[in-house]
């Protein structure tokens, strides 16, 4: 679940999942902030959050196990932003 600043589910923004060795996952939240990555590999991944402007709102990781399901739920402006954000082009 992606929040924004004032705790409202944020609809259209970006989440980046990306795994040394793998392709990156690139994907959209859900009207209701909500957001699935299905049959990921196992192990450390990033996590890249974007708000709908297109600028990074933070970084996470977080561990997938094998027949377990990992929730990562990020809140803008919780924590801040990393230091040179990255800009996506959101389309």
């Amino acid at each position: 679940m992606v929040l924004d600043e004032d705790g409202a589910p944020l609809a259209g923004a970006v989440i980046r999942a990306e795994k040394g060795g793998y392709p990156a996952v690139l994907l959209k939240t859900h009207k209701d902030g909500s957001y699935t990555i299905d049959n990921i590999f196992t192990g450390k991944w990033t996590v890249e959050f974007y708000d709908t402007s297109g600028r990074q709102a933070g970084l996470e990781s977080m561990l997938v196990k094998t027949n377990e399901t990992a929730t990562l739920d990020f809140t803008v402006g919780e924590k801040p932003p990393p230091k040179h954000p990255k800009i996506i082009i959101n389309q």
